[in-house]
């Protein structure tokens, strides 16, 4: 169907296009966040370069008097108060505000805050730090989020994108002191607030006037409360403010609440929360054992980023009241505030960050370890005190000046501790975290902040208490004790930090041989370790150097570097491999898979155990293969996939044929089996190979039209036959939009429970982590690893305590043709059938009602395969309904939504007007507005209504009873909707019509629908964000052609013809990193006419051209697929058309008559 987009996101939650690369490369919404944090950080650090000199100034000078160690403890304090707001900053920016008004509601109260540090007063002082800190508790924790939502998780500018965020906030650390440090000196110390109150209001109009560019800018929380629970929590948040000023008013009249007690309240504060908030996440049954034994390696790094901390931060206190009282403030003649001191740090790690980032990127994987990062960063901090103590030693008096290069090179050191230590700190915190508490991850690493500077609050008191060279070597010595100890403790973080990826890896080409000879072409990925690793096989036909490289790219490197050979292998006659292609799935593929297993399992990188994995192709097989049982496949990992070749495939569907995919997946077989070997890997016996194999394609289609009832074909492949054949452990994944989601749930039910896990999203037919419509994404490949981790390395995790089954419910939604992601929930079963689910029958009403449907309809059923485009989806289904006897059942206003989870079930009373014929069930979700959402559909060829193995014609003139199942789903019909079943008898493009084209009667009164109801649980899922590996760098050429519409339908009203024209867009043309040239391009049409079911056609067009300029390589292929019927058989007409250099090598067409057995 052509559709015509609109924008989607107008309130700017999707990232922006990856063509937006105005800024250096990288979106003009970095530029925006970026201006920002460089005014922020301004007037922040600007502020703090003077606070501790103007606290500890004389009252005559401007300053209010304070001791050295009380104004640096004070100072510390405001510190600890900023950083502990910052977690409930998250918090409200999650829940009630939104990240893009949390921000800017925080700049504002930053620049009043500033602005009443401006005022000459004291009272007026501490209502300007009470501002900021509220302020920048707001600002600081979702400023870096926003910068996270301007890339797709895929874009590898992040990164980079990342670096000059961090570069920006370097920039306002080395300018905000230098000016106001100037004025507070010139002019005095409100003059250098009033420069921080400038400086981030320049920010602030930056921000709102390049707010257009940013994502995550919409109004509404991203996990907003419910109104009713945000009514209650501001009132809430209202009253415990009022309670807390009254309380502290009312302490602070009577002489209770000194500033020193107010200090030690936020140092007590500072220090309870971190222990609350771990102790909240090691007790939580919401993390798992294996997050758990992630928390305890972070609660040392936890520990060492305080440390390290609480030396950074004195950077602004008792490091600029050193300046400012033993330290020179004259180079070269030139006097500079002491204050300006502070502005080296900024400047250092400016220029520091570039070089350590291309220092680790030379070094690859052979830079140290995350632990070993931060441990050299707090070595680096205590150095940096270590450092003070020799020009401060040895003095008579304290009268002494020491040379400015004294403070400049604690600085270096200091600057480059924190290069080294904050971004590790920062990746170690994101991937650390348990799944429960991944959006919270921030809140942890400000609350190591907080407690750097509780615990600094309390320390610098001793600075006028101790000799200075006491107080910089003790806490020094403490820092580089504390940086080694976790570089010792480096073997035991670097075990227990999984999922932090630490193999370097290597992949080779190689050939594997069969029993009788031939070469099967496989490409190996294998972590570089001298211990013997478990292997992982992924086994398709469908070319490994070129149409799967993509996408293996992403997965294999991924399991080798945690610690796999992840290796992947072109079937026999298919890609580079040698030997003829043969039908799917056949005995020779499953014996040479079996074979390929068993060589994998002796090679002497290998342990022996070996684990399958793949996608419907490679899912079947890897299911096949385990039944047949090789003593080495320990694991399968099958996702997409069919346990039943006949009924659940793309073959037939409830006995009929699906015109859809029994056409168009066999057109595609066709041109895909004739594509060449590349001579780039099998040198000049390509041709040879080539025409060998040309010779002995026979079209696929032939084959499967000519088994039109479940017969020995079919049952070949169909684990179903014998689940008990299956030895090795099964995780079957599926997608509520795949075709072969039912799958899960058999192999749940028939599978042993100590064997089987089953997750059920709300994918398309694509692995779950490729972040394709519909989403949400799941850390796919993190769920995998934990499965082969436990049955291929006898790991000790908690994946088989996982429920049996986890499963995607979606919420009611409107019809859409693609949806980013679905609205809904995820659910947990201990079994399948599951005790939480209820069949629910609901029996029709009305008189008895002829269903006689037009030919046409079905051309809303969106596509059969949907892989993730714009067109695959059903639309608004209420034109399919109007050709349909609709049966509807409102769920009531005043009660709960009614979900279901599993295979509703129909049971129709009908009465045939012809011995053959089909009936179509679809269930639908309606809304209040009358729109139509399909939820899923269910068909039965009336002569395999007695089972799929027989074809026994309906008894014309008879009511008989024609029981069902519809596919399975996970769906939650709102109150106030209707479901409705929808009853047709035709149903094209999917299902082939039959000859007679009478319709038939229903009668509700032996006609019913049963659907398998929930009971609503509290479920907690929670799943890691996506990893993959680096992409393989195709590069997809923009051309000036208009692209043809996914799916377009034409009606001749003259003819009274309906054609559907499909482009299936499998790749269009790319160009590969080893020069390949691959250019595929495919039409598919459908077409009916009003004269009756024999008028149906389907017709597919391929053309595949693969070019290799440097080696003057230029093959293509051309094929052409078409079927027609009458009454009695099946016309099929099929023709390869090959070239090489525009000559051609190879011709043939195929025509052949199939009788009407059934379909």
């Amino acid at each position: 169907m052509s559709r015509t987009t609109i924008d989607t996101d107008p309130d700017g939650e999707q990232p922006p296009p990856e063509d937006d690369r105005a800024f250096f490369g990288q979106p003009r919404g970095l530029l925006t966040l970026s201006g920002l944090e460089v005014w922020e950080r301004f007037s922040f650090l600007g502020m703090q370069a003077i606070l501790v000199l103007y606290f500890a100034a004389a009252v005559s000078d401007g300053g209010l008097g304070m001791a050295s160690g009380t104004a640096a403890s004070v100072a510390a304090a405001y510190g600890t108060l900023v950083y502990l707001v910052s977690v409930a900053g998250g918090w409200l920016a999650d829940r009630i505000l939104g990240s893009y008004r949390a921000v800017l509601w925080g700049g504002i109260l930053i620049a009043c805050g500033h602005y009443a540090m401006a005022v000459p007063t004291a009272a007026m002082t501490w209502v300007g730090l009470g501002l900021i800190s509220a302020g920048t508790g707001l600002l600081k924790p979702n400023v870096a989020t926003m910068v996270g939502k301007l890339y797709r998780t895929d874009d590898d500018r992040r990164d980079a994108g990342f670096a000059l965020y961090y570069m920006a906030i370097n920039i306002g650390a080395f300018a905000g002191p230098l000016i106001t440090g100037w004025l507070a000196d010139h002019q005095g110390y409100h003059w250098g607030f009033s420069a921080a109150a400038l400086g981030m209001t320049l920010g602030l109009i930056q921000y709102v006037a390049g707010r257009r560019h940013l994502a995550g800018r919409k109004h509404s929380a991203e996990f907003a409360l419910a109104p009713a629970a945000m009514r209650r929590a501001v009132r809430l948040m209202i009253a415990g403010a009022v309670v807390v000023a009254a309380a502290a008013t009312v302490l602070a009249l009577t002489g209770w609440l000194t500033m020193d007690r107010f200090v030690d309240v936020l140092t007590v504060i500072s220090v309870i929360a971190p222990v609350v908030y771990f102790w909240v996440m090691f007790t939580s049954p919401r993390v798992t054992a294996e997050e758990r034994g992630r928390l305890r390696p972070y609660v040392v790094l936890f520990l060492a980023s305080v440390v390290f901390n609480f030396i950074l931060f004195q950077a602004y206190s008792t490091m600029i009241l050193l300046a400012s009282t033993n330290a020179r403030t004259t180079i070269l003649g030139f006097d500079f505030p002491a204050s300006w001191y502070a502005s080296a740090l900024g400047a250092f790690e400016v220029a520091l960050a570039p070089v350590v980032a291309t220092v680790w990127a030379r070094m690859g994987h052979r830079q140290p370890h995350a632990s070993n990062k931060i441990a050299f960063g707090v070595i680096l901090g205590g150095l940096s005190f270590l450092l003070m103590v020799l020009p401060t030693s040895g003095h008579a008096d304290d009268t002494y000046r020491m040379a400015a290069w004294w403070i400049v090179g604690s600085y270096l050191l200091l600057g480059l501790g924190d290069v080294l230590l904050e971004t590790s700190g920062m990746s170690a915190t994101s991937k650390l975290a348990p799944k429960a508490f991944s959006s919270q991850t921030m809140s942890l690493w400000f609350l190591s902040l907080a407690l750097a500077n509780g615990i600094q609050a309390q320390t610098v008191k001793l600075y006028d208490d101790v000799s200075k060279p006491v107080y910089f070597g003790v806490n020094g010595a403490v820092a580089v004790v504390v940086g080694l100890v976790v570089i010792a403790m480096a073997p035991w973080l670097r075990r227990t930090m999984h999922p932090v990826r630490w193999y370097e890896t290597r992949h080779e080409d190689l050939r594997i041989p069969l029993p009788d000879g031939t070469l099967l072409y496989a490409r190996v990925w294998r972590p570089l370790t001298d211990e013997p690793v478990p292997a992982l096989l992924e086994y398709l036909p469908y070319r490994l150097t070129d149409w799967t490289a993509p996408r293996d790219w992403q997965r294999h490197p991924w399991y080798a570097g945690h610690g796999y050979a992840s290796v992947r292998v072109d079937v026999r006659g298919h890609g580079n491999s040698e030997g003829l292609p043969g039908d799917e799935y056949d005995p020779v593929e499953l014996a040479d898979g079996v074979a390929v297993v068993n060589w994998l399992a002796e090679q002497p990188w290998c342990t022996g155990k070996v684990g399958m994995f793949g996608i419907s192709w490679g899912g079947f097989n890897s299911l096949q293969i385990a039944a047949l049982a090789p003593e080495p496949l320990k694991a399968v990992v099958t996702v997409c996939s069919t346990d039943d070749r006949y009924d659940n495939d793309v073959h037939y569907m409830g006995g009929s044929v699906l015109a859809v995919d029994m056409h168009a997946w066999a057109a595609t077989m066709l041109a895909f089996v004739c594509r060449p070997p590349d001579p780039r890997y099998v040198g000049e016996e390509w041709r040879a190979m080539w025409l060998k194999r040309l010779e002995a394609v026979e079209p696929f289609l032939h084959t499967w039209l000519s088994h039109q009832t479940r017969d020995a074909y079919w049952r070949h492949g169909s684990v179903c036959e014998d689940y008990g054949a299956i030895r090795a452990a099964v995780l079957a994944v599926g997608g509520w939009h795949d075709p072969y989601r039912d799958t899960v749930l058999r192999l749940a039910h028939h599978l042993p429970q100590d064997r089987v896990r089953g997750i059920i999203g709300p994918w398309s037919h694509q692995y779950p982590d490729r972040g394709l419509p519909p989403g949400p994404a799941i850390g796919f490949l993190q769920e995998t690893l934990r499965w082969w981790d436990h049955h291929l390395k006898d790991a000790d995790n908690d994946v088989m305590a996982e429920p049996l089954l986890r499963s995607w419910i979606s919420d009611s939604h409107l019809p859409a043709t693609v949806y980013e992601e679905l609205p809904g929930r995820w659910v947990t079963d201990p079994a399948w059938p599951s005790p939480n689910v209820t069949p629910v029958t609901y029996a029709f009403q009305g008189a008895p009602v002829v269903v006689d449907s037009p030919q046409q309809t079905g051309l809303d059923a969106g596509r059969f395969f949907p892989f993730g485009n714009d067109a695959d989806l059903p639309p608004d289904q209420r034109e399919e309904d109007a050709h349909s006897a609709c049966f509807d059942f409102p769920v009531p206003e005043d009660g709960g939504p009614v979900e279901i989870l599993g295979r509703p079930s129909v049971s129709l009373a009908l009465r045939s007007a012809a011995p053959t014929g089909q009936v179509i069930a679809r269930l639908c979700d309606i809304a209040p507005d009358g729109s139509s959402t399909l939820v899923t559909r269910g068909v039965l060829n009336f002569s395999a209504r007695y089972g799929r193995d027989r074809a026994v014609e309906a008894q014309i003139g008879e009511t008989e009873s024609f029981d069902f199942e519809l596919n399975g789903i996970g769906h939650a019909f709102a109150p106030g909707h209707r479901v409705r079943l929808a009853v047709s008898s035709t149903y094209w493009p999917w299902i082939w019509p039959q000859p007679d084209a009478a319709g038939f009667t229903l009668d509700p009164a032996g006609s019913s629908l049963t659907l398998p109801v929930r009971a609503a649980t509290r479920d907690h899922v929670t799943w890691e964000e996506p990893e993959q590996s680096e992409p393989l760098g195709v590069v997809f050429p923009r051309t000036l052609e208009e692209p043809r519409p996914e799916r377009m339908v034409v009606r001749d009203v003259a003819k009274g013809e309906w054609t559907l024209a499909v482009d299936p867009k499998y790749g269009g043309t790319r160009v590969y990193p080893d020069g390949l040239e691959f250019t595929e391009d495919a039409v598919e049409t459908y077409t009916i006419d009003e004269t009756g079911p024999l008028s149906a056609r389907t017709n597919s067009e391929w053309t595949i051209r693969l070019h290799r300029p440097e080696l003057g390589w230029d093959v293509t292929v051309d094929t052409r697929s078409e079927i027609t019927c009458d009454a009695d058989a099946f016309f099929t007409v099929n023709e390869v058309v090959c070239k090489e250099g525009g000559e051609v090598v190879f011709h043939r067409t195929w025509e052949k008559t199939i009788p009407r057995t059934a379909g």
